[in-house]
């Protein structure tokens, strides 16, 4: 019953390597979607592994370093094999065993830098910024987005749209009004992306043209390319602590049938536990201290 007693056993659980299972369990599930393998068709069986476990020990060492849980997206490190180097072009990274390594480009950080997620959110053919854009609209912001119409057609991918970019073939997608406005807020973010290709990898052009990868938020301000992207939404920073904090408990709360939703008499202690973890930094140890301390988890009583 003391809250004392419990963070400091939320620290040590933590610390102990049995907390990869709040990766398996929780992170992992809800910011890295699985690779369809049809998206990599060169790809080996090494690469796929590799990328897989990639993500999972980057942050599993988010979580035993009780990091921050901003630095998902902003961390300047993540952990290579060789196989996994010569995919991102990086020298210096021999065997098969994975290691921590910084990375060279400012373009690339935290879970968005790796290719693992990129591919997930891509097509076999294509990228695709919408699938993008709505990852980070709902992981980071936790805002929903509306089913699409039921008539709408999907995007038209054949040899002619293939020689026009990633840009022009979403332009020429959203003839309907309504989807033009609810596409409006997710496809800038995605399209800030596109230097990633399909696997995850960097390119320049698309469609034999430069990639435009410029965008606007909500209130106005212009970002191009991922390092401004992530710089942008460091802004909204208030609103992705909330998701995190609505998030976890859910999960605590083992919400099968709602899923990452609480119920409205519960937003109260959500919005406890991310004020409690200011003072510490939003580290993850605080995050989880506060969903074990809340009244919905010490009180549960099991809804669906």
């Amino acid at each position: 019953q003391n809250p004392s007693v419990l963070n400091r056993q939320v620290i040590r659980m933590l610390r102990d390597p049995r907390s990869a299972n709040l990766v398996s369990n929780f992170l992992g599930p809800w910011l890295s979607p699985p690779i369809d393998a049809a998206v990599l068709p060169q790809a080996d069986p090494e690469l796929l592994q590799s990328l897989a476990t990639q993500t999972r020990l980057f942050l599993e060492n988010q979580l035993r370093e009780d990091h921050g849980a901003l630095e998902v997206w902003t961390a300047d490190y993540t952990y290579l094999n060789d196989r996994l180097a010569r995919h991102y072009g990086i020298t210096g990274v021999s065997g098969k065993g994975f290691q921590r390594v910084a990375w060279r480009d400012k373009n690339r950080a935290g879970i968005l830098g790796m290719s693992g997620p990129l591919a997930a959110l891509s097509f076999p053919s294509r990228t695709s910024p919408t699938r993008r854009g709505i990852y980070v609209f709902t992981k980071f912001l936790g805002m929903d987005v509306s089913a699409p119409p039921a008539n709408v057609p999907p995007m038209t991918d054949n040899s002619a749209t293939r020689g026009l970019t990633m840009r022009d073939r979403l332009t020429a997608h959203k003839v309907n009004a309504s989807c033009a406005n609810c596409h409006a807020t997710f496809d800038p973010l995605g399209l800030a992306l596109e230097n990633f290709d399909s696997a995850g990898q960097w390119r320049t052009t698309d469609g034999g043209a430069p990639i435009d990868a410029s965008g606007t938020f909500i209130d106005g301000t212009r970002f191009e390319g991922p390092a401004e992207l992530r710089a942008g939404l460091v802004k909204y920073s208030d609103a992705y602590y909330t998701n995190v904090a609505q998030q976890l408990l859910a999960h605590a709360l083992n919400r099968k049938g709602r899923a990452g939703r609480l119920y409205d008499y519960e937003m109260p202690s959500v919005r406890a536990i991310v004020r409690s973890a200011t003072a510490k930094d939003y580290r993850w140890s605080s995050i989880v201290a506060g969903v074990v301390t809340s009244a919905p988890f010490r009180m549960k009583n099991l809804v669906p």
